[in-house]
């Protein structure tokens, strides 16, 4: 498998053979099961799948998130053999929004989409935003960077901002902890403020 293949097939495939257990997974990561089927989001027999569509719209690579019920050292996060670092949502960027939020993560990406907001993340983590992406959010009059709350999260923001100098930095607050990230903003924190209220 290269990563010059449409690897769509697969992720269909992939998505036929979600578990219940794991849509209700991501259902209570925030993201309902219009998003799920939408973007294809699947199972491998171990690991759940994330379609990563190109610039063209062609499903190049997929991410390959932990199972939440592996308990192992195994790493949360990889990719399809021969995958190389893209923007995941181009089809938001090229749908030229008035304000899109660049994030950190896969599922914080789709945790925004669900609130109705148009995102984006470097499939590479903090750390691998590619200037040559910057040039296309010159004409997006809004655009607004949410990392994680970690050193690396204000590493990477600090990176992308220098990338993109119209860009405004969104902090989570403190409660979301060290650490803490979109999906947590939307999902605990504030559920944890909708039973206080």
């Amino acid at each position: 498998m290269t990563s010059y293949e449409d690897l769509t097939p697969l992720a269909t495939q992939y998505h036929l053979a979600l578990p219940d257990r794991i849509r209700d997974y991501l259902n209570d990561r925030g993201i309902p099961d219009s998003v799920v089927d939408r973007h294809l989001l699947g199972w491998n027999g171990s690991r759940i799948t994330i379609p990563i569509p190109d610039r063209e719209g062609i499903v190049r690579s997929v991410k390959l998130a932990k199972d939440p019920e592996d308990q192992s050292l195994s790493p949360k996060m990889l990719a399809t053999p021969g995958a190389r670092f893209e923007l995941y949502g181009w089809e938001e960027i090229l749908g030229k929004p008035d304000e899109i939020i660049v994030c950190e993560g896969e599922f914080d990406r789709l945790v925004l989409e669900a609130q109705g907001l148009h995102a984006v993340t470097s499939t590479g983590g903090a750390h691998s935003f590619r200037p040559d992406w910057a040039e296309f959010f010159h004409d997006i009059p809004n655009v607004y960077l949410c990392f994680d709350r970690d050193q690396a999260g204000q590493r990477g923001v600090d990176r992308v901002a220098r990338l993109i100098p119209h860009a405004k930095v969104i902090d989570l607050p403190d409660e979301v902890g060290e650490g803490g990230d979109v999906t947590d903003f939307f999902v605990s924190f504030r559920q944890a403020c909708v039973r206080s209220w």
